[in-house]
């Protein structure tokens, strides 16, 4: 796993005009040993570290996917969200953006 991710990776994510989300990384995460987690209620999103670099950066976009379901009111099953962040996971590689 690249050591600085987190200095690679914004802190904020703006997921509408009027709400942001910050972004931690973070040793461990509580909620049911996940990979990632995305907090509604505070507008935060905990990304646990030690990751290789393809399952961090899909762990973030699956995050961020979450945060727009939320703030955008658009119910997705978890299986669309595992299936898109595949997907963006890879756009973003083959083109190198990440």
């Amino acid at each position: 796993m690249r050591k600085n991710w987190p200095k690679l990776f914004p802190r904020k994510v703006r997921v509408t005009a009027d709400v942001s989300y910050d972004i931690f990384f973070v040793d461990k995460i509580d909620e049911h040993e996940s990979l990632g987690f995305c907090d509604s209620d505070k507008k935060q999103i905990l990304i646990l570290l030690g990751m290789s670099d393809r399952e961090t950066l899909k762990t973030i976009v699956h995050e961020v996917l979450h945060a727009i379901e939320f703030e955008n009111d658009i119910p997705l099953p978890h299986s669309v969200v595992y299936a898109l962040d595949e997907a963006i996971e890879r756009v973003l590689r083959l083109n190198k953006w990440a």
